[in-house]
């Protein structure tokens, strides 16, 4: 892929309280910014392209939304990670005008364009894993979780 995918331990919240959307958008952007990974406008840029093209995603054990934005204001590439025990409403990315729960919201920051497709692709062989889903929806611990995304995201 060519550059690495910062899984901090900071950017995860294993238990999101929010039920609005754009809440939870620019909650976890607010984690990457204060890690330094994006600028203030990433919340905003998020919050507009889930608008525009929506990111839900439904798997076989677990559903996920998976926003990103352009790499304008990415100064590092990382993402956040939020599991939402209320399960928030996310539109369809298949069906945009269908409404999913969701149970993990997983925000993007990628610097470098060429590697967006590959990590999208990596992390959906992440979600059509069973046990990976298990672990994602009852783990307590933050480590394990960002150890498995690391591992997917720096083949």
């Amino acid at each position: 892929m060519g550059e690495p995918i910062k899984v901090d331990a900071a950017c995860v919240d294993l238990d999101v309280s929010s039920v609005d959307r754009d809440e939870i958008l620019r909650y976890l952007s607010h984690l990457l910014e204060r890690r330094g990974y994006v600028g203030e406008a990433y919340a905003d840029a998020i919050v507009k392209r889930e608008h525009d093209y929506p990111t839900g995603l439904p798997f076989e054990h677990i559903a996920i939304a998976m926003p990103h934005a352009d790499p304008d204001d990415v100064s590092e590439s990382a993402i956040a990670i939020g599991r939402c025990p209320k399960r928030p409403l996310f539109n369809s990315m298949e069906t945009p005008g269908d409404q999913l729960p969701v149970d993990l919201v997983v925000l993007l920051a990628v610097k470098n364009p060429e590697s967006h497709l590959a990590v999208l692709g990596n992390l959906i062989q992440l979600f059509c894993d069973d046990d990976n889903c298990k672990m994602l929806k009852e783990s307590n611990d933050k480590t394990a979780i960002c150890r498995l995304f690391d591992d997917v995201l720096q083949i």
